[in-house]
């Protein structure tokens, strides 16, 4: 019930920033923090009402131990954003060295032609040819490769700045839910205590 685990065995555990390993990782993530908070949710409707009013006796325990829970797996949709931007240079560099890669290609190539060929100055000019087509495939290949990591990055945070805030929301409405509670708890117990006081007066 509400007071059935003192204050002093519980303790909140540490927040811990882990990084997340690979961006494929989220839909796993997003679903256990959807358990958690309907794991929440069933744990505020599922409490104990009190006979002749509106007040529910909820454990304090492990409602605490649930919004623990629920705040450290804040950090990985973060991390999960982070891991996102982090990337960003490494799928640039792999760009760069693909297009270094074509243009080494089309170097060997062209001399090959140069030193096959009896014609000098048409093995040049498709060398050029070619040298100018890898060039525009290279910068290109280089912005859709900046307007995916753009997007993702968008996405990442925008889908971060969501969880932050419903998580927040849901919480601070629950909290003040059992604070109302527990005023009328604390209310109740006063008026009966007050009644006890005119009884034995009486």
């Amino acid at each position: 019930m509400l007071n059935s685990y003192p204050s002093h065995h519980y303790q909140s555990p540490s927040p811990t920033h882990k990084r997340v390993e690979n961006p494929q990782t989220q839909p796993e993530s997003d679903l256990k923090l959807e358990r958690e908070l309907d794991v929440l949710k069933h744990l505020i409707l599922n409490g104990v009402n009190l006979p002749f009013s509106k007040l529910t006796i909820i454990d304090r325990y492990r409602l605490l131990k649930q919004l623990d829970l629920i705040r450290n797996l804040l950090p990985q949709a973060l991390n999960l954003a982070i891991d996102i931007l982090e990337r960003r240079q490494e799928i640039i560099e792999e760009a760069e060295n693909y297009s270094q890669n074509l243009v080494r290609s089309a170097q060997e190539k062209a001399s090959k032609i140069l030193s096959e060929s009896a014609i000098i100055h048409q093995a040049e000019l498709e060398a050029n040819t070619l040298r100018y087509q890898v060039q525009q495939e290279c910068e290109q290949l280089q912005q859709q490769t900046q307007a995916t990591i753009t997007h993702w990055r968008e996405l990442a945070m925008a889908e971060c700045r969501d969880i932050q805030t419903e998580a927040d929301d849901y919480a601070d409405a629950v909290l003040d839910n059992i604070e109302q509670q527990l005023q009328q708890m604390l209310q109740i117990i006063i008026n009966s205590r007050q009644q006890l006081e005119e009884n034995r007066e009486n």
